[in-house]
């Protein structure tokens, strides 16, 4: 890591853009600052002992009002003021040592998404994104936490994966844009069968109340049935129970039909699948298999079949399968698997 570099750390443009780009500047430690030719001025320093770290912060929030067009093109001219602002970093560098230096970006894996990290990439930026738990954080049961702390937190992190440290972070690797996009369907899916499962519960619960059991609303003379019921006590249903029930019937449905049409796009996304040459048709042969299915055949292909895996630990680190043990002192026990990967793999 002979090579120097500046580092750099841009927040997650999360509903909040910064027309007034802040600098902040960590202070060196005094061992490297001794060493300095004026330790009151900052130097661009080595990755080694690099200690003078740019953190640009934003503090501007978006009119939840604005027209769609005006988001976006807020989102469009905070990434042309960033860019803007990393060259004339570059430049002030350039000025003061007469050499240029490479910029290195890191972000939290977060609701913002990888479009910020894909934006960097495709200008030149070498940029990362990190698995914000792997992070080393203070252990004590009321901790400060401050956006300048959580930006020297990332910072040092970033450095010492520049050094080469082992177990410093887990970096998330990026997916591409049209394999996040495939694997949108078994996510959808999932989340249309857990609010069926809520609209079912929630409809057998108002029956039990009135004394009823053995109501399916999964079935598709559910309509009729529900006219035929009568309370435990030999009353027909109430008007407003009746009436809520029937709204209940009426999303049910809708996801009925949302979940029907998820799983054609599925099945269709399963068979139109044409493989490259240098890789197996994965989801033809995953339905040749006794016991899979095509939801089984699509979550193991967009999920992780997907990837690239050089040994089988990191394939479990992956659908977080690896042991977590707890060996202290005469402690000695397994704690299980870690379940801190894609809970859809396993």
């Amino acid at each position: 890591m002979g090579e120097r570099q500046a580092c750099y750390r841009y927040p997650r443009l999360k509903g909040r853009i910064d027309q007034t780009l802040l600098l902040n500047r960590i202070k060196p430690p005094l061992s490297v600052a001794k060493n300095l030719r004026h330790p009151k001025r900052p130097q661009w320093a080595h990755a080694s002992q690099c200690h003078y770290v740019h953190s640009l912060r934003c503090g501007h929030r978006i009119n939840q009002d604005a027209p769609i067009e005006q988001v976006q093109g807020f989102a469009r001219l905070h990434i042309a003021e960033l860019l803007a602002r990393f060259e004339q970093l570059q430049l002030k560098a350039r000025l003061r040592t007469g050499k240029s230096f490479p910029i290195v970006t890191i972000q939290e894996a977060g609701l913002d998404g990888f479009w910020i990290h894909r934006v960097l990439e495709a200008n030149g930026i070498e940029s990362y994104v990190v698995d914000a738990a792997s992070i080393a954080t203070s252990r004590r049961r009321r901790r400060v936490k401050t956006d300048k702390i959580d930006g020297e937190a990332l910072a040092r992190t970033l450095l010492a994966f520049k050094r080469g440290e082992p177990r410093v972070c887990a970096m998330v690797r990026a997916p591409d844009p049209e394999d996040e996009d495939r694997r949108r369907i078994c996510r959808e899916r999932k989340v249309l069968i857990a609010e069926r499962v809520r609209h079912v519960n929630r409809v057998k619960g108002l029956l039990f109340a009135q004394g009823v059991s053995g109501y399916q609303p999964l079935r598709k003379d559910r309509r009729i049935r529900l006219e035929e019921l009568c309370t435990g006590d030999g009353r027909g249903l109430p008007k407003h129970l009746k009436a809520q029930i029937n709204r209940e019937l009426d999303r049910l449905e809708l996801l009925l039909e949302q979940i029907a049409e998820v799983e054609s796009e599925r099945n269709s996304l399963l068979s139109v699948h044409e493989p490259l040459a240098s890789e197996a048709p994965a989801p033809a042969m995953l339905l040749t298999l006794k016991g899979v299915g095509a939801e089984f055949a699509a979550v193991l292909w967009t999920e992780a079949l997907c990837r690239h895996f050089d040994n089988r630990r990191q394939i479990a680190a992956y659908a977080g399968l690896t042991p977590t043990p707890w060996m202290s002192g005469t402690i000695d026990h397994e704690q299980g698997v870690s379940k801190a990967g894609i809970e859809l793999s396993r």
